[in-house]
């Protein structure tokens, strides 16, 4: 009996402790995201209190080629539901890098990237976005590290702490309908940290 118990703790601390597959030529499915509530209030002494409130969701999937050991190059799709506002796209690429602890079920990593999105992709409740919906001129700058601990030898659970900084030009739209008032265009960029949470498979 003792002996049939070792041989299975073998068995499943060699599934557990087993090397990542982070290895050249596999491929890692991931999901992240986060979601809450935001709100904003506005106070003026001519008119009444003005709140402002809702929901929202932040979700990111990518698909990782690893083109070396640790090594992959990863396209992403960003996508943000806002309450009552239209949804933000988002595409990234990132090239990431990620390093198994020794004799655990734990990996560390980091990533960094360059993309494009159709609006503001993340949450920032003042419907500034609003402007450049359907519009892909928003240019994102991406990076984060984080924690990958591995369920099985090809299943993980991932916490990233993520920055993203966008920006766009906003050209005023009066101009449009009276040519005579000079183009205004406002270069903006908004940044945002956050923590995602999520899973990754690895094939």
């Amino acid at each position: 009996m003792s002996r049939l118990i070792l041989v299975v703790l073998t068995i499943i601390l060699g599934i557990t402790l087993a090397p990542a597959q982070f290895e050249k030529g596999n491929v890692e499915l991931s999901l992240s995201g986060t979601g809450g509530g935001l709100g904003t209030t506005n106070t003026s002494e001519m008119m009444p209190p003005a709140t402002m409130s809702g929901i929202y969701v932040f979700l990111n999937t990518s698909i990782g080629y690893y083109f070396l050991d640790g090594l992959s190059i990863e396209p992403q799709y960003g996508l943000l539901a806002e309450e009552n506002l239209p949804p933000a796209h988002s595409l990234i690429l990132n090239l990431s890098y990620n390093k198994r602890i020794p004799n655990s079920n734990i990996a560390l990593f980091v990533e960094g990237g360059y993309g494009i999105s159709n609006s503001i992709s993340f949450p920032l409740f003042n419907g500034v976005y609003q402007f450049t919906f359907d519009k892909w001129i928003a240019h994102i700058i991406n990076a984060g590290t984080g924690v990958k601990y591995l369920v099985k030898n090809d299943i993980a659970l991932k916490v990233e702490l993520n920055y993203r900084s966008e920006s766009f030009t906003y050209t005023d739209p009066y101009h449009n309908m009276f040519p005579a008032i000079p183009t205004n265009s406002t270069n903006v960029t908004y940044s945002y940290f956050g923590v995602l949470f999520g899973f990754s498979i690895i094939l």
